[in-house]
């Protein structure tokens, strides 16, 4: 499995990192102790985590979203329910439409989608797939309860782990739902425990 680890060319998300893909964007958000990616295809918008509210969202993503004249988001991906990935979430539906919220737990939003298993959808000229850890009877923490991001988005692949562990990421890589990408954000932060 090394070589699947090994094939993976890794960015870290150090203050806001922009990578065109193609005239199109993928943004490491700086929202402090927390996470936020911004993914940005033509008209469409995907955000996966929201930061914590203070200073994460209000101090560095709202300001963003307002630069790009966003006030549709097509997707938001919540990875879990921990505060520093979640805690943006209820001022961002103050300020834009969103057209389905994916998460691992409840929320109370008509356009909440829970995910427990797998699920894909098309995103601009790509598509994305959320993965649930469910599927490898991972113990209930909630860091490893993170989705597993995995998109690929005008011929550009990327992963999101959310705060899983090691072990969340080796049986993702075992049963191939982790597969080579072209921009990894590291898991938990950079966490040493994270990545293998």
């Amino acid at each position: 499995y090394l070589y699947v680890i090994l094939s993976i060319q890794l960015i870290v998300f150090i203050g806001v990192q922009l990578i065109s893909i193609n005239q199109h964007l993928l943004v490491g958000v700086d929202v402090g102790q927390g996470d936020a990616t911004l993914v940005i295809s033509g008209n469409h918008v995907l955000l996966i985590d929201t930061g914590p509210v203070y200073p994460g969202f209000r101090r560095s993503l709202l300001p963003l979203i307002n630069y790009y004249g966003i006030n549709f988001i097509d997707a938001v991906i919540i990875t879990h329910h921990d505060y520093d990935h979640i805690g943006g979430l209820d001022d961002l539906l103050e300020v834009v439409d969103i057209g389905t919220v994916f998460s691992p737990s409840y929320l109370p939003l008509s356009n909440h989608h829970l995910v427990d298993s797998q699920v894909q959808f098309s995103f601009g000229k790509g598509f994305c797939r959320i993965t649930s850890p469910q599927l490898f009877m991972i113990p209930k923490t909630t860091n490893n309860q993170s989705l597993i991001v995995d998109c690929d988005v005008n011929d550009t692949s990327f992963l999101i782990t959310g705060d899983s562990d090691q072990s969340v990421e080796l049986l993702a890589i075992r049963s191939g739902v982790i597969t080579p990408v072209d921009a990894l954000k590291l898991a938990h932060h950079g966490s040493r425990s994270s990545n293998s």
